[in-house]
């Protein structure tokens, strides 16, 4: 049995293998928060987590795999051509 020395992104204890899950889980750790502890006034638990946030979101967004190559990896995983099983636009 060897040990090795891996990448891990550590949020709130919990270690995670991607950025991106680290990222989605503080996203999520915001939003519990935010229900938890702001109910009455959604709008105010937001703000007050605005700046963590608007960060978090920012880097989702240049990690996370876009809608069209998800679609397009999908399409091609099934074989079908472009525009659907029929060839329809």
């Amino acid at each position: 049995m060897c040990i090795e020395e891996v990448t891990a992104y550590r949020v709130k204890g919990k270690l995670h293998a991607t950025e991106l899950e680290a990222v989605q889980a503080v996203i999520k750790g915001i939003g519990e928060d935010i229900t938890k502890n702001h109910h009455a006034n959604i709008g105010q638990g937001i703000i007050q987590h605005a700046d963590v946030l608007l960060d978090m979101l920012g880097r989702h967004k240049r990690l996370a795999p876009t809608a069209t190559a998800t679609i397009v990896d999908a399409e091609s995983v099934a074989g079908e051509p472009k525009g659907g099983p029929n060839g329809q636009s």
